[in-house]
């Protein structure tokens, strides 16, 4: 009786089970397999070949019919000699051999190269693997991660690279399995990047499903000499963000960058006087310009300059500021920098003697 609990203990576990690595390796049998069995150091005559009917049930000697469908060869002797024990035979040794087994068939469907049906191999087991490769492959968007396998009403999931694993047991495959290879989510997406960016225009997505601000804009060949990467803005959807420029910054699928021009693109001051060229200087584009910056612009001074009598005219509506520096003490680092505004305008006067 021990035994025989032991075996519907068996029959009972959970049908996920079906798809555990040890249990993976051996054959189920099936509907039209044909079998043979031998019972050894019995006086009658039970060895017998037969024929798995339709609804899984095998007929023999004495016992009758016994469902046999979704066992092993070692479950079906053993619940056959189960069977025999039950008021039939003393001590029955059952041997069961697959004679023929029905030609049963998978189906492989998505992102393989030639989905379709695929044979189970009569005198041999089919796995996960080589159906797939049965398919042709995989195709460029294919998610190997998520391989779904169903087996009647149940499903799991498998990681490809982990099936080819040193220490993992192949997953055999059973007639009527339903092989299901996903795209990849991030496949056919794009990112879209315009603005002060050397090559704007609309880039792939990665299949890793991660890109980050930094790696777009290399592969657009980089941003202009006017652009303002501070003031880079994603639009996701209808929300448009700004971006920390000291952080990284993660893009999503149908996101669309836009990279600014600086604030400063056009925007000058003016030096007139003793200066090498003079005339309107351009602003720095990161908008900060020292006085000291724009006279070098200018050429620098000429011989007779006076260097410490500089003045800054600024203007700004009605009101007008005029600034009185020298700027010799300014090179030094004596006084200050001075920062300049656009439309500023510098006067560097001649030295009297």
């Amino acid at each position: 009786m021990t035994s025989i609990r032991l075996l519907v203990a068996f029959l009972g576990l959970a049908f996920s089970a079906v798809f555990a690595s040890a249990e993976a390796t051996a054959y189920r049998l099936q509907p039209l397999d044909e079998i043979g069995i031998t019972v050894y150091q019995e006086e009658e005559d039970l060895d017998k070949k037969t024929v798995i009917t339709q609804a899984g049930e095998a007929a023999f000697t004495f016992i009758g019919s016994v469902k046999l469908a979704g066992l092993t060869l070692e479950e079906a002797e053993l619940k056959i000699t189960e069977a025999y024990l039950d008021g039939w035979l003393v001590s029955p040794e059952v041997t069961l051999t697959l004679i023929k087994a029905r030609q049963g068939r998978v189906t492989v469907i998505g992102a393989v190269n030639n989905p379709g049906e695929v044979n189970i191999p009569s005198d041999s087991l089919l796995d996960l693997v080589t159906a797939i490769a049965a398919s042709g492959g995989f195709s460029e968007f294919a998610n190997t991660k998520e391989i779904r396998l169903s087996r009647g009403d149940a499903t799991r999931s498998f990681v490809f690279s982990k099936l080819q694993d040193a220490g993992n047991g192949p997953v055999i495959l059973q007639n009527g399995d339903r092989i299901d290879v996903p795209v990849n989510r991030f496949a056919n997406t794009t990112v879209t990047i315009i603005g002060e960016i050397s090559k704007a225009n609309a880039y792939p997505f990665p299949l890793s499903g991660i890109l980050d601000l930094k790696t777009l804009i290399g592969t657009a060949g980089g941003v202009t000499r006017e652009a303002d990467l501070g003031r880079t803005t994603i639009k996701r959807g209808a929300k448009v963000m700004a971006i920390n420029p000291n952080g990284a910054t993660s893009l999503a699928p149908g996101d669309i960058v836009t990279v600014p021009p600086s604030r400063f693109v056009g925007k000058t001051v003016t030096i007139v006087g003793q200066v090498n060229k003079p005339g309107p200087v351009a602003f720095a584009l990161n908008g900060k310009m020292s006085i000291l910056n724009a006279i070098g612009h200018a050429g620098g001074y000429r011989r007779l300059a006076n260097e410490e009598k500089v003045t800054v005219t600024r203007r700004s509506g009605e009101r007008k500021d005029v600034y009185s520096l020298n700027l010799k003490k300014m090179s030094r680092g004596d006084v200050a920098v001075f920062y300049l505004v656009p439309s500023d305008v510098i006067s560097v006067p001649e030295r009297r003697f």
